[in-house]
């Protein structure tokens, strides 16, 4: 007897699901293991390329030639699990040749309410690439604090957006914060780029006629105050 002609369909066509499913989730897998490669810190293009070809090719090699399928599935999934386990373990750096606008990073000293931030950035711009790099120290007095304003940023799709927070003190000052990509000379933002970790993170500090008119007169986007 077939047994497997005897089971009931409906039990069949579970199995079937599973397997496509499985069959589903490893092909994705494999997929962001050779995107993850291609967009490494691997030191030249050609090498992340090559290295990302290979990695699909021997996935496909994998499971035509080695049996028992089980084995070529522990196989595979070792191989990811050392792709993830790199791309996870990659450091970030603090030492690169960055754009001038975050080459200078913050820090504040802080005395009781009195809290002095160095570095503000208030860079004088002409257009959005063109500009003076500016920066100032300046104290101030929580006790002082008035106001927090959240922006809201849009430059493309309305499902991302970029969030600033602003305070506010009496007599009118006012201080920005921003969480932004930390760009190196000659590199362009890249969201696919970015989800690959391809980016360090800096907190820039700023005036608010720095990174809210940068947004609002200089690259046209869409920001909302709340």
């Amino acid at each position: 007897m077939n047994l497997a002609a005897s089971r009931p369909l409906y039990l069949r066509g579970l199995k079937l699901a599973w397997r496509v499913l499985v069959c589903i989730l490893m092909a994705g897998l494999a997929i962001w293991c050779m995107m993850a490669i291609y967009y490494s810190n691997l030191p030249a293009g050609w090498l992340r390329g090559l290295g990302a070809i290979g990695f699909g090719i021997g996935t496909v090699v994998l499971f035509v030639r080695m049996r028992p399928w089980w084995l070529a599935r522990l196989v595979f999934f070792g191989g990811a699990a050392c792709v993830i386990i790199w791309f996870l373990l990659t450091p970030p750096s603090n030492n690169r040749d960055w754009q001038p606008d975050v080459a200078i990073l913050p820090y504040t000293e802080i005395d009781n309410d009195q809290v002095t931030i160095h570095n503000i950035r208030n860079c004088e711009y002409r257009s959005e690439t063109d500009y003076t790099v500016r920066h100032y120290d300046k104290t101030f007095d929580l006790s002082k604090l008035q106001s927090v304003d959240l922006y809201v940023v849009y430059w493309g799709s309305p499902m991302i957006a970029h969030t600033m927070l602003s305070f506010g003190f009496a007599g009118g000052d006012y201080v920005c914060f921003s969480i932004e990509t930390r760009k190196e000379k000659g590199e362009a933002y890249s969201a696919i780029k970015g989800f690959f970790r391809q980016f360090e993170l800096t907190y820039v500090i700023g005036d608010e006629r720095d990174l809210v008119r940068l947004r609002t007169n200089f690259r046209g986007e869409q920001v909302y105050l709340y």
